[in-house]
């Protein structure tokens, strides 16, 4: 059978920004970090007037700056970022269009993050959040290709090495060479 867009689209993975919701509330908690379970019974009241068993509480880290007091509800379908609060906690202004969702900071007016429309919801660009990883190695190689092939001088600032020619890309020969032989 024909599979549509929307049906290939799952919500449960991806991080909807709404400007109606009083907290963050998560349905995910791959997404959750420092996940508290609650043994107290809570609930909190959701848009379609159903009462959402509070399972734990959590945190989440969004363009650099952890944000806890995130609930996670298991049996909620989706994963809520409340604009009044995210605005808040960054000290930023929602900007929206009929396209995307920007957060710029009331200081400096400088843009710190962005979302996307897609099938009616606002969702945080997932690609541009900043997570923090951890590796015992650092692959040179791996990281000159994701970060647009950038010179050896670039990519030891950047991954904070010390490290004189790491790369040796062919990709990058050919692109400076002037003339085939």
């Amino acid at each position: 059978g024909i599979v549509s867009q929307s049906q290939k689209f799952n919500l449960f993975d991806q991080i909807i920004l709404d400007s109606g919701a009083t907290d963050h509330m998560f349905g995910n908690k791959s997404f959750l970090t420092k996940l508290d379970y609650t043994k107290n019974i809570q609930h909190v009241l959701v848009a379609n007037g159903m009462k959402n068993k509070i399972d734990g509480i959590g945190e989440i880290s969004v363009y650099n700056k952890k944000i806890d007091n995130v609930l996670y509800l298991k049996t909620f379908p989706v994963n809520l970022i409340s604009i009044n609060k995210i605005t808040q906690e960054l000290n930023c202004n929602a900007i929206f269009s009929c396209k995307n969702i920007i957060f710029q900071n009331r200081k400096t007016g400088n843009k710190i993050g962005e979302g996307f429309l897609k099938n009616g919801h606002y969702l945080l660009d997932l690609g541009k959040l900043n997570f923090c990883a951890s590796a015992k190695t650092i692959d040179c190689e791996l990281w000159h290709k994701r970060l647009g092939h950038p010179s050896d001088k670039i990519l030891n600032s950047i991954l904070d090495l010390k490290m004189l020619n790491c790369i040796n890309c062919d990709i990058c020969k050919l692109e400076k060479q002037t003339r085939l032989s």
